[in-house]
């Protein structure tokens, strides 16, 4: 019973929190892109399926229909044909030629530069505080000491988050020939008007605005802060970011200091020399200069120095200040510029050798240089002379309004009207509204860390020069089709161009005295079958082929034109390509997949007994060992080594048979364009494959080219793909190549580029053909990608709710915790939230501003999630339900560089609801457990009474029992021993034979009446209920039942039996089973020997044997006897087995159950 207690105090309720295990191996970021397929050239078994497509590979077949062997070379021998009927030709008179002059927008220095040597002993020097004495400088707020420090304290100003704004992409001009985006209203710029743009540490851009306060871009959103979040006016002429990350602002109305928590304002209440802040610069010690209509401010952190003309300015509007090299400090103003050592001030007027009276801007190059921006040109100023330059020198406009110098030592003027200059010392290169301005009007000029050009305009928004740019030189309306085809570079450095159905076109390699490049247009195919063309090649011999789209060969020997024809049908006039091997001898690959050579003299289609099995000769190359290989459609790429031909088909491991373009880089590799299976790498033993899978733009490729720089360019249907070996530091165990994709957003006007279409001019510019004309791209630039700089967080949503957690409402106050709020960031940090603010939304960015759009995003939550999710363009995640529990979020980005950001992270706790919480849990489980132990204790107590009243009745039944065997002993079996006894004396008595057999009859059925009470007796004499008085008693049975049987009895009984209770009624049944079977012995059997087996296991087992004549069929299961011991076996759960064999075996398995 105490067994059974214990049982019911355990407890029924279990508490278990579990939280995700985390690998540390999953903080490895996974490369972008999959392992290349390589596989091995096979030319004797071949393979069977294509392991790029998973298809079977089918047989090659040629153009009647036969099975062609590919693998094996052939011999490539010339065609015996009528070569009057294939090959015709004709001059081709009065061809229309329209030449046109392109405007360039580079242009040399133009005309005799203007230099003056400035004569030192005129200048004027004016020392520090001896100025214009009688100057009495005023405000609403009094008269302001100039010249001494005066302590400063800001105004600092209640400030609130603003909801930023999704920014669309920036956009391009539709009619722009430079990669030159704008961003503007429509893209979410507020206003269309900024006057400067400012770069922080961290890569932001802020834009200050005219009349609309400061935009801060982050490349996805843009915030807006006005005079309602703190700013002292709404008119921003000037942002400087100081040396510690403060934001400096030039308003109308002071200037407004922004250290990313406050707006702190700085006016002439406060001590400001004027509220008209014109620009802001810093020094090496730190002081902040402000440039003012009214004078210049020098701001040390605790004081206001002013300087004006009675300190010794030439003019009180200053417009720009910057410290030199050495130290000094100079200063453009209304009235000329100024030089301050410390001490002096020197004036240098136009009378010195400025080009005009103003400075508006002023900057100092890598040499030293200081240049200066007037209203009539610009200056260079090398410290004893100054060099006029105007717009009869090369500059746009004379109204310069801005300079900035790169760190490639360019100077970039920024003109009012004339839109945008570059100048290289040598070159001057014109940006303007053709190019791609939004606006001709250009504010401040900005270089980003990723090198890119950033400048704001008047009416046009910002607008962003790309350092990596394509640009198009060549206008539309030149040609009849703007679809361009093969591009070919002569041996003068001119440029030929083929188009889709016009003609072809020339472009000077030179430009003209007026700065202009002369376009010759050749409208040569007007008389022909059809226009267009498809190869160009220059021969050793200066003429130029042409390959024309259904009109056969055109050579131009730069006099004439003459028409090749080749055969009758119009696919033998598709010329694909063009080739002259170094024996001179002109290869051209037809349409219909035939291959002609042209020796000078003859021409002659060559093929191999099989039938050239290519349905178009493509492409064709001659390789560093002189073999020409040829890339067709449908076959794949024939080898030939001048002798033989091989074909290298799916069968041997090149898994396209469609192959467009090759070319061989310094290695001697093949690089094979196909269509379905991307760019293909020969290395004369292995294929391997790059698709977009291994990061390639499009798996159709139409071009290929290796340049100088070993970079492989790769046009395909939808964009294009540079291609180069990975540097040391960025190598990858599965793909030593990384690919670099350029579309739309890079500049490019059409994405699906054509078939020899690719070439470098003279001034290393690689150009390809495309569906819109023809991009150039400048090589001499360094292609250095930049890499993603480390995604960071800037704000959360919290239930789809905006929150300014510096101004929280009372309502979220008080359920809202953290300990800080980082500067310029709109989230807190140890946030604690309550269990019901739950739905989190985190909104995160990162910068590349020269590939914005080339950002993906990665993110994980430790504590929800296990694995990175999916690389994506989604710059949020949103988490809804979450549970309680602390967290981390985790954010790491990749760009075009392919190399991932180390991850940003952020920790936050939800606390659990109140019945969440440990105190409750801990009273639910001992309240849990109290009920419990209640319930046992009930349960124990039923039981219990139940157990009683069961041995109470158990008790009665035996006692009940007992009295009934008492009495039927004593009355019943008294009186039957003495009819018996009766009986005996009767029959001694009488001699009647007759009498004497009936009184036997009836002495027997005494005795058998008496020998079954006793039995009753015994069965319901409750001390007999033990598994021992049974078998004693079936012991004593059988030997009184075979007393008098003529045969042996044996018995095997256990050794020890064991104390088990059994009912009377168990004991009866058993018994009268066993008296059964032997009863059946001693009636039927006629055996010998008999013998009972008792033995016990988990069962009663009982066997009773003899060796007798055995049980027939027939009488098998129909006594009733036999039936009767089933029916005990079966009441008793048991099994019943017999065995007939060597007499009859009876066995008796009875499970024992004890007696209740």
């Amino acid at each position: 019973m105490k067994k059974r207690f214990l049982l019911y105090l355990i407890p029924a309720f279990f508490l278990a929190g579990c939280k995700e295990s985390f690998d540390d191996s999953m903080n490895q970021s996974k490369p972008l892109y999959s392992k290349p397929i390589t596989v091995a050239l096979d030319l004797k078994e071949g393979y069977k399926i294509n392991q790029l497509t998973g298809d079977s590979i089918k047989p090659v077949i040629n153009s009647v229909g036969d099975t062609v062997k590919t693998g094996a070379a052939a011999p490539f021998i010339a065609k015996k044909i009528d070569k009057k009927f294939f090959f015709k030709s004709k001059i081709i008179k009065s061809v229309q030629v329209i030449k046109t002059i392109i405007p360039d927008n580079v242009h040399s220095i133009q005309g005799k530069l203007s230099t003056i040597t400035v004569d030192t002993s005129r200048l004027k020097k004016v020392k520090l505080g001896e100025g214009d004495q009688s100057l009495v400088l005023r405000n609403k707020y009094g008269i302001v000491q100039t010249g001494v420090p005066i302590p400063v304290i800001g105004k600092k100003m209640p400030f609130s988050e603003p909801h930023p704004v999704k920014a669309s992409p920036m956009r391009f001009k539709d009619n722009a020939t430079t990669n030159i985006q704008y961003l503007d209203v429509d893209q979410g710029l507020n206003y269309s008007y900024v006057l400067d743009v400012c770069e922080d540490k961290k890569g932001n851009l802020w834009f200050g605005m005219d009349g609309a306060g400061i935009n801060k871009y982050d490349g996805i959103n843009i915030t807006n802060y006005t005079v309602k979040e703190g700013l002292s006016n709404n008119d921003v002429h000037s942002l400087f970011e100081d040396r510690n990350n403060n934001l400096w602002l030039g308003t109308q109305g002071g200037v407004t200091c922004f250290d990313g928590k406050n707006f702190i304002q700085y006016t002439e209440k406060e001590g400001l020399l004027n509220n008209g802040i014109i620009s802001i610069s810093e020094d090496r010690k730190g002081n902040l200069w402000f440039c003012t209509l009214g004078g210049l401010t020098k701001y040390n952190g605790k004081d206001f120095t002013h300087y004006t003309r009675k300190e010794g300015l030439p003019c009180d509007t200053v417009y720009q200040c910057i410290e030199d090299k050495n130290g000094n400090i100079w200063l453009g103003t209304y009235h000329g510029a100024a030089k301050f050592d410390g001490n002096f001030f020197t004036h240098y007027t136009q009378k010195d050798g400025l080009a005009g009276e103003s400075i508006f801007s002023l900057v100092e190059d890598k040499d030293g240089n200081l240049w200066f921006g007037t209203g009539n040109g610009i200056n260079k100023f090398d410290g004893k002379s100054f060099t006029h330059f105007t717009k009869d020198n090369g500059l746009s406009s004379n109204l310069t309004v801005s300079l900035s110098c790169d760190r490639s030592g360019n100077i970039w003027i920024g003109t009012t009207g004339g839109g945008l200059n570059k100048f290289d010392r040598k070159y001057f290169t014109q940006y303007d509204l053709e190019q791609g301005l939004s606006n001709n009007k250009l504010r401040k000029i900005t270089e980003d860390k990723n090198g890119n050009i950033w400048f704001g305009t008047d009416g046009g928004g910002v607008n962003r020069l790309n350092k990596m740019s394509f640009d198009y030189p060549i206008p539309g309306n030149v040609m009849d089709n703007n679809r361009i085809r093969p591009i070919l570079k002569d041996k003068n450095g001119n440029l030929w161009l083929g188009t889709d159905d016009g003609h072809v076109g020339k472009l000077a390699a030179e430009q003209n005295l007026d700065g202009g490049r002369l376009f010759t247009y050749y409208k040569v195919q007007d008389k022909l079958y059809a226009k267009g063309q498809r190869s160009l090649l220059q021969d050793k011999m200066g003429n130029i082929w042409i390959g024309t789209t259904g009109s056969g060969i055109i050579k131009y020997d730069g006099k004439s034109f003459t028409n090749y024809s080749l055969g009758t049908i119009p696919e033998g006039q598709s010329i694909f390509d063009i080739l002259e091997d170094k024996k001179g001898n002109l290869w051209f690959g037809i349409r219909d997949g035939s291959i002609v050579r042209y020796d000078g003299k003859e021409f002659a289609f060559y093929e191999t007994d099989q039938k050239l099995p290519g349905s178009i000769i493509y492409s064709m190359l001659e390789d560093k060992k002189g073999n020409i290989w040829f890339c067709t459609e449908g076959a794949g790429i024939y080898k030939y080594d001048g002798t033989n031909l091989i074909i290298y088909s799916e069968k041997e491991g090149l898994f396209s048979n469609r192959v467009t373009s090759i070319a061989e880089d310094d290695k001697g590799n093949l690089w094979l364009g196909t269509l379905g299976a991307g760019l293909c790498k020969f290395d004369g033993r292995e294929f391997t494959y790059f698709t977009e899978q291994q990061g390639l733009a499009y798996k159709n490729v139409w071009s290929v080219y290796c340049d100088s720089a070993k970079h492989i360019w790769v046009g395909t249907d939808k964009g294009l793909s540079l291609c180069e070996l990975r540097k040391n530091g960025q190598m990858n165990s599965s793909n030593n190549y990384i690919f670099y994709n350029f579309d739309a957003q890079d500049g490019l006007k059409a994405i699906d580029f054509n078939l020899h279409s690719v070439c470098i001019d003279n001034n290393n510019h690689i150009m390809w053909g495309t569906g819109k004309n023809v991009p150039f791209f400048d090589l001499n630039k360094k292609f250095d990608l930049d890499t993603v700089r480390t995604p960071g967080l800037n704000y959360i949503d919290i239930n789809e709710r905006f929150c300014d957690f510096r101004n929280l409402p009372d309502s979220d106050g008080r359920k809202i915790s953290f300990s800080s709020i980082p500067s310029f960031r709109n989230f807190p940090n140890d946030l604690i939230l309550p269990y019901d603010q739950n739905h989190l939304t985190f909104y995160f960015s990162a910068i590349d501003w020269s590939a914005p759009d080339k950002i993906q995003y990665s993110y994980r939550l430790i504590g929800s999630d296990i694995n990175w999710s999916s690389p994506s363009h989604i710059s949020y995640a949103d988490y809804r339900n979450l549970q309680h529990g602390n967290y981390e979020l985790q954010v790491k980005a990749i760009g075009r560089s392919q190399i991932w950001t180390k991850f940003s992270s952020y920790h936050f706790t939800i606390l659990p609801a109140w019945w969440q919480t440990l105190w409750f849990k801990t009273a639910i489980v001992i309240f849990a457990l109290l009920v419990s132990i209640y319930i046992s204790w009930l349960i124990y107590l039923y039981r219990l009474r139940k157990q009683r009243m069961l041995l109470e009745k158990q008790i009665a039944i035996q006692n009940e029992r007992q009295r009934i065997s008492s009495e039927m002993h004593d009355d019943i079996g008294a009186g039957l021993s003495s009819v018996r006894l009766l009986t005996e004396m009767t029959k001694n008595k009488l001699k009647n034979t007759t009498a004497t057999n009936d009184i036997d009859n009836i002495y027997e059925s005494v005795g058998d009446i008496s020998t079954k009470m006793q039995e009753v007796i015994w069965s319901l004499n409750a001390e007999n209920d033990h598994l021992n008085n049974l078998i004693y008693f079936i012991q004593k049975q059988v030997r009184s039942m075979l007393e008098h049987y003529p045969g042996k009895l044996s018995f095997e009984l256990p050794a020890v039996i064991p104390d088990i209770e059994l009912s009377g009624e168990i004991r009866r049944n058993i018994y009268l089973v066993v008296k059964e079977a032997v009863h059946n012995i001693i009636k039927h059997s006629g055996a010998d020997k008999v013998k009972l087996a008792i033995t016990l296991e988990e069962k009663l087992v009982i066997t009773v044997s003899d060796n007798g004549k055995g049980m027939n069929a027939e009488s098998h299961n129909t006594g009733n006897g036999w039936k009767n011991m089933q029916q005990r076996i079966k009441k008793l759960d048991g099994v019943f087995l017999t065995k007939n064999e060597e007499g009859l075996t009876l066995i008796f398995e009875i499970p024992i159950k004890p007696a209740l």
